[in-house]
């Protein structure tokens, strides 16, 4: 007489960042340096692979700031920018003009900025503009 015994294993994965262990960080898409003025090349701001990824830290959302100077050269940076960056930035100073709201439609005749702040894991990658329903609020 043969007996068989048949043993079955579950295991459960959590996917977190390896770096930081956080499991609701969003990733974003980052380029360019604000500080010392290097702007985001063309690739890296339509880039759509992993390339401009990063894990932003915890409680932090996806920034792109997008500057034009009076001569209407445009310069993008996208970075991870904590709650009070985020407000300051796109709801105090963005998200109520225009030429923000309808960035690319309505373009004033000076030098001005947008910053669009972004919640959802890669909203900033793979364009200029991040996706409206994915707006900080």
């Amino acid at each position: 007489t043969t007996t068989t015994t048949t043993t079955t294993t579950t295991t459960t994965t959590t996917t977190s960042n390896t770096t930081t262990g956080c499991t609701t960080c969003i990733q974003a898409s980052v380029c360019g340096d604000g500080v010392l003025q290097i702007p985001c090349s063309t690739k890296d701001i339509y880039a759509t692979g992993n390339d401009t990824l990063k894990t932003c830290a915890p409680g932090e959302f996806a920034m792109t700031d997008i500057i034009h100077d009076s001569s209407n050269n445009v310069d993008v940076y996208k970075r991870c920018v904590d709650r009070a960056e985020c407000e300051l930035k796109w709801i105090t100073e963005s998200a109520d003009q225009d030429y923000c709201k309808h960035y690319g439609v309505v373009k004033p005749n000076q030098a001005f900025s947008c910053h669009f702040c972004c919640v959802v894991s890669k909203c900033n990658q793979g364009s200029m503009v991040p996706l409206k329903s994915t707006f900080y609020t």
